[in-house]
């Protein structure tokens, strides 16, 4: 892989992670996350409601906001975190 194909993977890794990172944080926070998206008046107050409990910018709290609820379960939030470790591992290969 040359140096720009690895700057790109790590691109696409860091963004990823960022969007991890929200839905972790909207795992954990699921009901707070519920109660903002059932208090806003449309998809886009949603979104930006999301963005502001958990302090993220508009793609990471679109991917809150389009999770199913079925993502909630226990084992769907280990491989969340489990995931996130992986893409670490990747990125630091990846700069290194």
């Amino acid at each position: 892989m040359d140096a720009e194909e690895r700057a790109k993977a790590a691109r696409l890794t860091r963004e990823r992670m960022t969007i991890l990172r929200a839905v972790e944080a909207a795992l954990s926070r699921y009901r707070e996350v519920a109660e903002a998206i059932a208090e806003s008046s449309d998809r886009r107050a949603a979104i930006t409601a999301v963005g502001t409990l958990l302090d993220v910018d508009e793609t990471p709290a679109r991917a809150v906001v389009e999770l199913q609820w079925g993502r909630l379960s226990r084992d769907t939030r280990a491989g969340v975190t489990e995931e996130l470790e992986q893409l670490g591992r990747e990125l630091e290969a990846l700069e290194s």
